[in-house]
């Protein structure tokens, strides 16, 4: 009997899984990987019983990638919830049948449309650039997707085309919560080395301080080459 994708969701909501319990690897069909390397790995597939696919992303700690890292990213994932974001469904841990070390799993919705990478990369092929409505449309989720984020004191703190998904009607998905954390309110910056090069704010080159304004940064790079097709800097 087939179930039902969306009550599939609530359930294990309501189970808690953000305890990192209750899911494995067995829960799904045939995972395919389609992306990532060193420590962290991405992969297609769907649960056991449904057609609805979905993504995996497997996080494996090391001394560049310590545990405390991927469980905040966990932490901030699963307190999201707003149209422009990436939909978090569950998470779990579990060793890993190819390194044989334990890894942290988040199962997320699958956004078969493209990345804004995607779209640029295949703007640049036809030597055509998107429509200024288009761009509009594109700029403004992304601006409320940050500020839904900085209202309850989440930085991303790594935005660019790669972490913005695209759905089947183009609205904005933001995604990629890796350098994501919550901010301690009382304060105006965090402090870090962790990011983009090529999309990171001055602030942060310069200080090693991260602040809301340099989310807004990554909007505007991010803007810049969808309209250009090029990044302005290059590290």
């Amino acid at each position: 009997m087939t179930i039902q994708f969306e009550q599939l969701k609530q359930r294990l909501k309501q189970d808690q899984l953000r305890q990192l319990g209750g899911l494995s690897l067995n829960d799904f069909s045939e995972p395919i990987q389609i992306g990532g390397g060193g420590q962290g790995r991405v992969y297609l597939t769907q649960f056991n019983g449904t057609t609805e696919q979905v993504i995996i992303k497997g996080s494996t700690p090391d001394e560049d990638h310590p545990i405390m890292f991927i469980l905040r990213e966990i932490d901030v994932h699963r307190n999201l919830s707003f149209r422009f974001l990436t939909e978090y469904i569950g998470s779990f841990q579990q060793i890993d049948p190819q390194l044989n070390k334990q890894c942290y799993y988040i199962v997320m919705k699958y956004y078969p449309n493209k990345s804004l990478t995607q779209l640029i990369e295949a703007q640049i092929v036809s030597r055509s650039y998107v429509e200024e409505d288009f761009a509009w449309n594109i700029l403004s989720q992304m601006v409320m997707a940050i500020h839904y984020l900085h209202s309850i004191n989440v930085l991303h703190k790594d935005l660019k085309p790669d972490n913005i998904m695209l759905t089947g009607d183009n609205e904005v998905r933001v995604g990629d919560f890796g350098y994501a954390r919550f901010m301690d309110p009382t304060r105006s910056y965090v402090t870090t080395l962790k990011g983009t090069p090529d999309c990171a704010s001055p602030e942060l080159l310069l200080t090693g301080q991260f602040r809301k304004i340099s989310d807004v940064w990554g909007i505007g790079i991010t803007t810049y080459m969808l309209l250009t097709l090029t990044n302005p800097f290059t590290v």
